[in-house]
This record gives C-alpha cells, sequence and structure tokens, in this order.
C-alpha cells in the first residue's frame, strides 16, 4: 500500500513542476477529439446528402411494377396474384411493402414504393399498347410469346423515375 502512494506522490510532484507541458498536452488532446468529431460528422453528412441526392435521381430504384396480360381475355383470371405471390414478393431483400389492391374501374392495382417515394399503379386488361409516347409498347404477339414487357403511364414515370424509365 505504501508503493501506492509513492506513485502518487511522484506523479502529483511530475505534474505540478511541468504545467506548461501538461496543459499543452490536454490542449493537444481536447483538439485531437474534437478534429476527429469533427471529420465523422462530416463525412456522415456528405454520405447523407448524396444518398438523398442519388434517391431523388432514381438511381437507387427499388420497385418493381408488374404488368398481367392475361392469354385468354374471354375470361380473364379477376385475381392472377395469390397472398403466396405476395408473402414471396415480401422475402425479398430491399422490399418493404407488397400488396395488391381491388380496384372496380381498372381490375387490379396496387402501389409501387422506392425509398421516400409512392404511387398508386393500375394493372389494365388491354391486349396490345401501340401508342406509347415512350419505348415501343406491346403487342399481342408479345403476348403470344410471353415477352417480358411493361408500360407505365406518363405520371408513373414522373412520380417514380423522374420521367425517364425507359431503359
Amino acid at each position: 500500500m505504501s508503493n501506492l502512494g509513492n506513485i502518487i506522490s511522484v506523479s502529483l510532484r511530475s505534474i505540478l513542476k511541468n504545467k506548461r507541458r501538461n496543459i499543452f498536452t490536454m490542449i493537444g488532446i481536447i483538439i485531437g477529439i474534437a478534429a476527429v468529431i469533427t471529420i465523422m460528422s462530416l463525412g456522415n453528412g456528405f454520405k447523407q446528402t448524396a444518398n438523398k441526392q442519388f434517391s431523388d435521381a432514381g438511381a437507387s430504384k427499388d420497385a418493381a411494377l408488374i404488368s398481367f396480360a392475361a392469354n385468354n381475355f374471354d375470361n380473364p383470371n379477376p385475381e392472377p396474384f395469390t397472398d403466396a405471390d405476395i408473402d414471396l414478393a415480401k422475402q425479398v431483400d430491399g422490399v418493404t411493402d407488397a400488396r395488391i389492391k381491388a380496384d372496380d374501374t381498372f381490375g387490379l392495382s396496387s402501389e409501387a414504393e422506392i425509398p421516400k417515394k409512392k404511387t398508386d399503379i393500375s394493372i389494365v386488361k388491354q391486349k396490345e399498347v401501340t401508342n406509347a409516347s415512350e419505348g415501343k409498347g406491346f403487342t399481342t404477339d408479345d403476348n403470344d410469346m410471353k415477352n417480358r414487357v411493361v408500360t407505365i403511364s406518363s405520371q408513373v414515370a414522373d412520380d417514380l423515375f423522374k420521367g425517364d424509365a425507359v431503359g
């Protein structure tokens, strides 16, 4: 125990003997810690700004717009997607929400969502769309060949992709 008292006594005498050196050392430590905190804060701020700008530009497109075109339009399936399909979509990494809403006007509708943006979409039963404002639309041949073609309205293109949805 006397050894511990001796160590404390020598330490205090050393601190009091070199006051200027100890003050400068403490100032250096404080400045160093403040610099690290400032750099970390700036880095996090730049990261959030970049993520926001990429999200606004549509670079992080985490949305799937699903269009259903029946092979037989005489007797179409009123609900082509089952609860199992919705559960499967929810299990995909990054999917925040998956659901189908019934709409008497268009048959089926849903909600498309990318980070910080949402819009309603409708699945319209049409055999072909040939007058698309951008892209090529789809024809009955696309339906017959079961090509994966999707058309969206200009409103959905503006809401989710800033108007640049082709590609």
